[in-house]
């Protein structure tokens, strides 16, 4: 099953050119810290992204989040919640995405091996959670201009499925 889940990331990621991503560690995916205060009216917000497999078991995925507001940059980014997809780390990315030299953020991941098809998601589930910073002020109640295309959604075997990707908002925690 490992090496199948491999294959399926594999020929996901090849299937739609996008075989180059760097494949980092964690470590590795992690922003550099900037010393110094953040700028005055810098907006940080919280996404949770969710796929929506349509009732079929979903083996591995991938999507893009981009968006047209040029103060836009990642600061971060969570695994979801399914079980499944839990390796210990955040889904891959390529981590220039979070050194705000790039306007998207491309994510993919596979499920861990020792799950069967019976016991991947096959409703909504968050499959990540991505911190993003607009170094621009955003106005209440203003549309962050946040786009998401599902590039690919596969099962198990590798076959691809019909999904639905969404992003809801949550407010950031703040240390106290």
């Amino acid at each position: 099953m490992k090496t199948l889940a491999a294959t399926i990331l594999f020929v996901l990621l090849s299937a739609w050119g996008l075989s180059s991503i760097a494949l980092a560690e964690r470590d590795e995916q992690q922003p550099p810290v900037q010393d110094g205060p953040v700028p005055a009216g810098t907006t940080f917000l919280t996404l949770d992204v969710t796929i929506d497999p349509n009732g079929q078991p979903m083996g591995a995925y991938q999507f893009e989040l981009t968006s047209d507001n040029a103060s836009f940059t990642v600061v971060g980014v969570e695994a979801g919640e399914h079980a499944a997809f839990d390796h210990g780390r955040p889904p891959y990315f390529d981590p220039v995405a979070t050194q705000g030299e790039t306007d998207r953020l491309i994510l993919a991941e596979y499920a861990l091996p020792e799950f069967d098809a019976d016991q991947l998601p096959t409703r909504a589930v968050r499959v990540a959670t991505v911190h993003v910073m607009f170094a621009d002020p955003l106005h209440e109640h203003e549309n962050p201009s946040i786009q998401l295309n599902l590039t690919a959604a596969g099962d198990a075997d590798g076959e691809r499925i019909d999904a639905d990707v969404s992003y809801s908002f949550r407010t950031p925690e703040r240390p106290e």
